[in-house]
């Protein structure tokens, strides 16, 4: 039987002209904070299939047309995913849009995609101006009981009309962060487990729906993950000879403001940082966590009420 119409190949003169479509930068939609200088791109098709692709990267969308970072030209391929960025050298902090135009396979062009974007993150240690900052009162154990958990924060003001606020941070087992008492994310279990011999991951938020007009409050609450690996009587391991503590919950976080004017500001963890004990009188990868909601204001984000030692 023949179908009409089935002589001509999906892609082929007489088709509509393919596209691309739902750009993405290392698996994500327009993502910030990458740590990778040299990001992967990849891309959907609609309409058929493609003999050739084309990218974009620039400063800006103005500048798409005339790109001052990386123009591919024309690429022979039929590969839509993994392909390098190749263009000029990426800073800390930079942004840019990108976009691509693919050829199908008679060799007609079709349209340059919407544009997309990604952001850089922090990517050297010169980089952060924000302290390692714990708690001094806290011991793992004391008289052989578990030590509360530390919460830290920050109150600050706005001197103007913010346009663009990023926080970057980690914590060492895990964290919480809240801005005005709201999460600065969805995740949680932040920032996962890594070796902690060598590195430890740092995560980026888009702050900037969450700040106020006036007085606000960054705040964080230390759980001890898999930094603290001690068998607990009574409680769940999974390991017969755990690592040792490798040492207090702690925290580093860098909030950069962008006001309307141009002008920057940055509140880092410094020793101007409140601390207390907090709620959590136990956390542990494995062993489950405990939480006394007596310890602790219940506004303590809001309205900064640590009255610990510093």
């Amino acid at each position: 039987m023949l179908l009409v119409g089935a002589t001509q190949a999906p892609g082929e003169a007489g088709s509509a002209a393919v596209s691309a479509t739902t750009l993405r930068v290392n698996t994500q939609t327009n993502p910030i904070g990458l740590g990778d200088a040299s990001p992967e791109l990849s891309w959907r098709l609609t309409g058929g299939r493609q003999s050739a692709y084309e990218i974009r990267v620039a400063s800006s969308v103005a500048q798409l047309e005339n790109p001052d970072l990386w123009d591919s030209g024309k690429v022979t391929s039929g590969e839509t995913s993994n392909i390098a960025y190749g263009g000029a050298p990426l800073s800390a902090r930079k942004t840019v849009a990108w976009n691509v135009r693919v050829w199908d396979g008679s060799g007609t062009a079709g349209e340059w995609s919407a544009p997309a974007s990604w952001e850089m993150g922090l990517l050297a240690n010169r980089d952060w101006s924000a302290k390692w900052i714990e708690n001094p009162d806290y011991s793992y154990f004391s008289n052989g009981v578990a030590t509360p958990l530390p919460v830290f924060a920050k109150p600050f003001a706005l001197t103007g009309q913010v346009t663009k606020a990023r926080l970057y941070m980690t914590g060492l087992g895990q964290y919480a962060a809240t801005l005005n008492g709201k999460p600065v994310g969805d995740a949680v279990l932040e920032p996962g487990q890594t070796s902690y011999f060598a590195e430890v991951n740092y995560r980026t938020y888009d702050v900037t729906p969450l700040l106020k007009t006036g007085a606000n409050l960054l705040g964080v609450e230390t759980g001890s993950g898999a930094y603290q690996r001690v068998i607990t009587p009574g409680r769940y391991f999974f390991q017969n000879n755990p690592a040792p503590v490798y040492g207090a919950p702690k925290t580093i976080a860098q909030l950069e403001l962008t006001y309307a004017d141009g002008s920057t500001q940055t509140i880092a963890t410094d020793t101007s940082w409140r601390t207390q004990l907090g709620a959590t009188t136990f956390s542990s990868w494995w062993s489950g966590e405990d939480y006394d909601a007596r310890r602790q204001p219940t506004d303590w984000t809001a309205a900064g009420t640590l009255s610990g030692s510093g």
